[in-house]
C-alpha cells in the first residue's frame, strides 16, 4: 500500500513538472537548423543563387509555422554529399535536417560515393524540381536535341560535366535525354561548371538549371537545345524546346526534398512535413519558385517516401543502362 503511495505521489509530482506528461519533450523546443546541399552564390560569381535565395525565404516562415528559430547552413561540398552525411549521422531528435538535392540523397549514393547508405536518412516531403537545360553557344548549328544527333554523327558532340565518376543527376539526365534522340555525348571534365567554358572551346554543351541562365553576365551568347522535363504549365518554359516538344522521354525526374535522420520520431516527421508543406504554398513562396523556373511539387508524409523510391529506382535503372551501374 505505502509503495502504491508513493509511486501515485511521484507520479503527481513528475506531471507537475512536466516530466511524463503529453507534452514533456515535444518538438520543437528550441532552435532548428535546416542544412542544405545548394551552394550560397551562383556557379560563376559571388551573387547569390536562385535556389539559395529560395530556401532563404523559407526560413522566417517555418520559423513562424513551427514556433522556434530555424537557422539555414550550407554544406554543398562532394554535390551535398557533405549535408547529406550531416543528415544521416545527427541526432534522432529532430533539430537538424536537410534540404537536398537529388545527387546527395540518390544519385552519389547509388553509385557508391557517400559515406551513408539512403536507409539512414528519410524524406518527410517534396518541394520542387529543378528544370535542368542542355545549353550550347548561340552559333552552334542545331535548336534542339534532334538537330545535334546528325552533327553527332559527324564529329564528337563533348558535354562539359566536373566529373565522369561519378556522374551527375543533370549529366545523368542530358546523356538519357540525348540517347531518345539518338545520340551519345562524348562526356568532357572541365574546370568549372560555367558556361563560359563552352565560349573558351573546352565543349559544346553544358546542363545547368535553366533558371540560373538569365543571371549569367553573357547570357545572350548562348541558347537552350533541351530543358530536361515533360512539364509544359511553366510560364519559363513557353517557347523552350522541352523533351515533350521534342517527343522524347527519359525515366529521371529528380525532386528536390527534406529529409530527417531516420530513427526520428513519427510525430516530429508529421510535424515538420506539415510545416514544410504549408510553407511551399504560400503565394510569396510559389511567386519566387516559379519566377526562376522551379516547379513545386508538394508531397505529404504519406506520399514522399513512394515517390522517392520510384524516382530511386528509376535513378538506379538509368545508370545501369547507361554503363555506370555493374
Amino acid at each position: 500500500m505505502r509503495r502504491g503511495l508513493g509511486g501515485g505521489i511521484l507520479g503527481a509530482w513528475l506531471i507537475l513538472w512536466g516530466v511524463g506528461s503529453p507534452l514533456y519533450g515535444e518538438w520543437p523546443e528550441r532552435s532548428v537548423t535546416m542544412v542544405t546541399s545548394v551552394p550560397e552564390t551562383l556557379l560563376w560569381s559571388d551573387q547569390p543563387a536562385p535556389q539559395s535565395r529560395i530556401l532563404a525565404a523559407l526560413v522566417p516562415r517555418l520559423s513562424r509555422e513551427l514556433g522556434v528559430p530555424v537557422t539555414l547552413v550550407s554544406r554543398p561540398q562532394g554535390d551535398g554529399a557533405l549535408a547529406a552525411n550531416m543528415v544521416a549521422g545527427a541526432r534522432p531528435d529532430g533539430y537538424l535536417f536537410g534540404a537536398l538535392g537529388t545527387d546527395s540523397t540518390m544519385t552519389r549514393e547509388i553509385q557508391g560515393y557517400t559515406p551513408y547508405i539512403r536507409d539512414e536518412m528519410v524524406p518527410v516531403a517534396t518541394g520542387w524540381r529543378v528544370m535542368q537545360a542542355i545549353v550550347v553557344r548561340r552559333g552552334l548549328k542545331a535548336d534542339d536535341l534532334r538537330e545535334l544527333a546528325p552533327l553527332a554523327s559527324q564529329t564528337s558532340i563533348r558535354l562539359a560535366c566536373l566529373s565522369r565518376d561519378p556522374v551527375s543527376s543533370a549529366v545523368l539526365m542530358a546523356m538519357e535525354a540525348a540517347r531518345a534522340a539518338g545520340f551519345e555525348w562524348a562526356l568532357t571534365p572541365v574546370d568549372r561548371a560555367d558556361p563560359d567554358v563552352l565560349l573558351e572551346g573546352q565543349a559544346e554543351a553544358m546542363v545547368i538549371p535553366l533558371g540560373y541562365l538569365p543571371y549569367h553576365p553573357r547570357a545572350d551568347e548562348f541558347k537552350v537545345v533541351a530543358v530536361l522535363t515533360n512539364e509544359d504549365q511553366l510560364p519559363c518554359l513557353a517557347g523552350r524546346p522541352t523533351l515533350k516538344a521534342q517527343g522524347l522521354d527519359i525515366t529521371s525526374s529528380p525532386v528536390f526534398a527534406f529529409y530527417l535522420p531516420a530513427k526520428v520520431s513519427w510525430e516530429t516527421r508529421v510535424r515538420l512535413s506539415r510545416a514544410i508543406n504549408s510553407t511551399l504554398r504560400q503565394p510569396a513562396v510559389l511567386r519566387a519558385l516559379e519566377d526562376d523556373c522551379f516547379a513545386v511539387y508538394r508531397e505529404d508524409l504519406e506520399g514522399v517516401g513512394g515517390v522517392l523510391k520510384r524516382e530511386y529506382d528509376q535513378q538506379k535503372a538509368a545508370l545501369r543502362a547507361l554503363g555506370f551501374l555493374e
